[in-house]
């Protein structure tokens, strides 16, 4: 992989499911210093991400 193979995409509701499978992978969990996340808590944090108006220029296609 290279620098070009990587892009910023748009979360979405659909993403929940991974980020609660990754920051609940225990190696992730203790290098980041992180406690379990339910997937109901990302969907949430989704939600808030949607309503932030830092987040107002990310689309799609970025």
């Amino acid at each position: 992989m290279s620098e070009k193979d990587i892009k910023i995409v748009l979360v979405n509701e659909k993403d929940a499911v991974f980020l609660s499978e990754l920051m609940n992978n225990e190696e992730v969990m203790t290098s980041l210093n992180e406690v379990p996340t339910a997937a109901e808590v990302w969907v949430d944090a989704i939600a808030e991400w949607k309503r932030d108006d830092d987040e107002e220029d990310m689309d799609d296609e970025n």
